[in-house]
């Protein structure tokens, strides 16, 4: 089993923090997965170019570097696209409030609905609540972004069986 993530966007829409969200979630399910994570920003830390690759595995991650992703999470057009454009899920502009900052959180909560072999939302959960511990108000905000997009997932499949 194995899947390749690639997170696009612009600088400050939060591609390091959707990475690491990804990346605690591996750690804290305790299972046997590799990981490998790499990212790339401009210059330009607000605004310039910024990317994410990540391949999860059951097995040892030979190559690291993203050669076919399974998904795209576009955080500039807030959507997921599914492996070779089949299944392309966008995100509703105005939801919670068109606030930007919490729009990936939400495209996790969709990709926890369409790849259920490794996205458990209990783990991703775990993970945002420990990486805004000392932060009630960015905790809650990235757990109702979680949950809006588990329910647009569940929309999705709905829609599509």
């Amino acid at each position: 089993m194995k899947i390749q993530i690639e997170i696009t966007g612009k600088g400050g829409q939060g591609i390091q923090i959707l990475s690491k969200i990804i990346r605690m979630a591996i750690e804290i399910s305790g299972e046997s997965l590799h990981l490998a994570i790499a990212q790339s920003y401009d210059a330009m830390v607000r605004g310039g170019i910024s990317d994410g690759h990540i391949i999860i595995s059951d097995e040892k991650i030979l190559n690291p570097v993203l050669e076919n992703p399974d998904i795209t999470v576009d955080l500039v057009n807030k959507k997921i696209v599914r492996k070779n454009c089949k299944d392309i899920i966008q995100i509703p502009p105005d939801i919670l409030d068109g606030a930007p900052k919490y729009h990936g959180v939400v495209l996790i909560g969709i990709m926890i609905k369409i790849e259920k072999n490794f996205f458990n939302k209990d783990f991703i959960k775990k993970a945002i609540g420990e990486l805004f511990r000392e932060d009630a108000v960015a905790r809650g905000k990235n757990l109702e972004a979680l949950r809006l997009g588990i329910d647009i997932g569940e929309e999705y499949i709905e829609k599509n069986k």
